[in-house]
């Protein structure tokens, strides 16, 4: 296998009526909605454009919005895009444009790329090649690109680029980790509420003390209890959390 092979992943779900005549039209993300601590909109806000640079360290957060991100970027739900997932470990000088050229199934391909900042020269070295390319050129793009990087000076040209919109096509959406335990406790009450049974303060508050330091365990620990523990039509309580952690 070619390193860095396309892998298509099918996702369906919302539409983001962003592909026209096969042309990923150049729509950089903006949002009136509060910036994160980054001065860059939050991951949840993300929509898709040509280029989306996903900058932090918290790898959930990423892992979420490149889903999104995703499933947005399909023309119509029955037009899933072909997802390709290259490996920035194994790559190849010149097989980024192989993988962004028109695919062959239809709709615009989509391209992921993650761990920018372990990323080899040749991979940043095409990166740039694409995006200054694309900053400069009045046409709509005929692929997505979406980036993680969890931050540093590795790849900080592709990153300036991005920063500054390419012209229009780029966007970038922040991953920060969240520092206090007080916003991870709102983050739990928020995903427990998502799932529409509720979580008792106290009881978010066990959680992150117990686990806060290790945030995906934290993650994984809280949805298994949602769904597990107690009578699930009620609220999550601290009993119950209590008795898991014993």
């Amino acid at each position: 296998m070619v390193p860095g092979s396309r892998s298509p992943r099918w996702f369906w779900g919302g539409v983001f009526l962003a592909v026209v005549s096969g042309k990923v039209l150049g729509m950089a993300a903006k949002s009136s909605t509060s910036k994160s601590g980054s001065g860059f909109p939050p991951w949840h806000r993300a929509k898709p454009a040509p280029v989306v640079l996903l900058l932090g360290k918290q790898r959930v957060f990423a892992d979420r919005a490149l889903h999104s991100l995703a499933v947005l970027s399909q023309a119509t739900p029955a037009d899933p895009p072909e997802v390709s997932e290259l490996d920035p470990a194994h790559y190849v000088k010149g097989y980024l444009a192989q993988l962004l050229s028109p695919s062959l199934f239809g709709g615009a391909p989509v391209v992921v790329v993650r761990g920018l900042e372990n990323a080899p020269a040749e991979l940043l070295e095409d990166l740039v090649s694409y995006v200054s390319a694309l900053s400069q050129s009045s046409a709509g793009a005929e692929a997505f690109l979406f980036l993680t990087h969890a931050g540093g000076v590795k790849g900080k040209k592709l990153q300036d680029l991005c920063k500054g919109g390419a012209g229009g096509h780029a966007a970038v959406f922040s991953c920060d980790e969240l520092r206090w335990p007080e916003e991870k406790q709102r983050f739990i009450i928020s995903e427990a509420q998502a799932t529409g049974r509720g979580i008792e303060p106290a009881a978010a508050s066990a959680l992150v003390d117990a686990l806060g330091e290790e945030f995906e365990e934290l993650l994984a620990v809280a949805d298994q209890l949602l769904t597990t523990a107690g009578d699930l039509s009620k609220p999550l309580t601290a009993a119950e959390v209590d008795s898991y952690l014993r």
